[in-house]
């Protein structure tokens, strides 16, 4: 995704991919994976977010009843 912060004078780039994978071993069970990598690209020198990136992997499980 491309764009302009709000009091920035350059367009910023910041890119995400994320996979995800659900299963439901009962009916009333789900269990999730997903993994999620980010990365700001673009932003100035003196910005916070510069260079920044982010990865990880996140396990989830949810029950209904």
């Amino acid at each position: 995704m491309t764009g302009r912060p709000i009091f920035g004078q350059q367009d910023v780039n910041i890119t995400r991919t994320a996979i995800a994978a659900g299963w439901f071993p009962l009916s009333s069970l789900m269990i999730k994976a997903e993994y999620v990598l980010q990365s700001y690209n673009d932003f100035t020198a003196f910005d916070h977010q510069n260079n920044g990136k982010f990865s990880g992997l996140v396990l989830q499980a949810a029950v209904g009843f």
